[in-house]
């Protein structure tokens, strides 16, 4: 970290973002077909006594093994594990000061065991629940960049020595092959120039303990964004592994990009109704400003993960409106929970066959988790020190397996 230091110091932009006519076309929605042929039902809230303890509030989660179990870390060395089908927690814990970083994605790898992505440095953390813990650094990796900076630093780093920065909630384990799936960016790749081709997906062998393969430099809003940034948040992506397809999905983007084998096969929209045009990128002078950048991600339309519900074999994306995320005071507003959230369901051949309304305020940025055949939605507003009691549970139904009460209340819900 000495090394890219001194370069956040040096590198300052004196010039106004580019703003290409390429970019003019990726932000604005392109036009979909929209169908209803499936939607949302609320199905259960959940109720889970808390061991004494453990706090209820959201943090590092994922819904794992065939929906039964939820995971969060809330505190610096253990991690709850929530049965959600028997309603139990109980806690994973790690030695004393093993975590000396941010714990920023979370997957299962065996029947007791964990994987977990470190970051600062980067690392992997393989946790055997009823043994212990161990840290596997992560190496560098030789990017594609015309940034000449860079490429100085990167290579003056010792190979065991990482020159990037892992995504939050990237993590996807395969385990026949042992190979783990990560999204990553170079060093400073969200805000300098001369990583348009730099690669954004590493695949990493456990077994021989090096890298795979990369893949999937820039796409869309993220390639011409010239000399702009999106801040490092908005600069991030998610990864979606199904056979030899690689998805990927960029927060700020209306378009999925998908790999086949590590080449880029194609992309498709996948919008809301309510999409709106995305934001430009802040010019350099504002991305070194923290206040515009914090204003700019609680104002721009977004869009979360890229999910796939085995059961119904449909894909689905929440996208959460744009909003002014201040307050009557000049205050950001408690938790940012009041956009506008809608989900849009694709059938595998990518077209649109669904769309749902959330209820307002209801889920922040990561707090809907898929299941099978639905969501889990996390909704913060009205904490319990003894109940996990804020979990809703929303299953995907055809629309043709409801009556028509229920499909008049749908049709009501997508149109909003």
């Amino acid at each position: 970290m000495r090394h890219w230091t001194i370069l956040l110091l040096l590198l300052l932009f004196g010039c106004e973002a580019e703003i290409s006519e390429e970019l003019q076309k990726e932000r604005i929605p392109p036009q979909v077909n929209f169908s209803n042929h499936f939607s949302l039902q609320l199905a259960d809230s959940l109720s889970i006594p808390l061991p004494k303890g453990i706090p209820n509030y959201l943090g590092l989660t994922d819904v794992l093994e065939e929906d039964k179990w939820y995971y969060y870390k809330f505190a610096p060395n253990k991690i709850a594990k929530v049965n959600l089908q028997e309603g139990t927690v109980d806690s994973i814990v790690l030695p004393k000061d093993f975590i000396d970083g941010n714990l920023l994605s979370i997957c299962r790898i065996g029947k007791d065991s964990v994987l977990l992505t470190h970051d600062l440095p980067a690392a992997l953390i393989l946790v055997a629940e009823k043994k212990n813990a161990s840290y596997l650094y992560l190496p560098k990796i030789d990017f594609e960049t015309n940034n000449t900076t860079f490429t100085s630093l990167s290579n003056s780093l010792p190979a065991d020595e990482s020159n990037f920065l892992l995504d939050h909630s990237s993590l996807h384990y395969e385990a026949d092959k042992k190979q783990v799936y990560l999204g990553l960016q170079p060093y400073d790749a969200y805000r300098n120039p001369g990583f348009e081709k730099s690669q954004r997906v590493a695949v990493f062998d456990l077994k021989k303990e090096e890298w795979k393969k990369t893949f999937a430099s820039p796409e869309g809003m993220l390639k011409f964004r010239g000399k702009g940034s999106y801040s490092y948040m908005m600069s991030q992506k998610t990864v979606l592994v199904k056979g030899d397809t690689t998805f990927v999905n960029y927060t700020n983007d209306h378009c999925i990009y998908y790999y086949i084998g590590g080449e880029y096969a194609g992309k498709f929209p996948h919008i809301s109704r309510q999409s709106k045009q995305l934001h430009l990128p802040l010019t350099p002078t504002e991305a070194d400003d923290p206040e515009k950048i914090k204003y700019y991600t609680h104002a721009a339309p977004r869009y979360s993960s890229f999910h796939y519900h085995e059961k119904l074999r449909l894909y689905s994306r929440l996208y959460f409106d744009q909003q002014d995320p201040m307050d009557e005071s000049g205050r950001y507003k408690a938790r940012n929970l009041f956009r506008d959230v809608y989900v849009s369901f694709l059938d595998e051949n990518f077209q649109h066959v669904g769309e749902f309304k959330f209820p307002n305020g209801s889920i922040p940025f990561r707090g809907a988790k898929a299941l099978s055949d639905g969501f889990i939605v996390f909704d913060p507003r009205h904490p319990s020190n003894s109940q996990l009691d804020l979990k809703q549970v929303y299953k995907i139904k055809p629309i043709e397996n409801l009556n028509q009460q229920e499909y008049a209340k749908i049709s009501e819900a997508s149109s909003l």
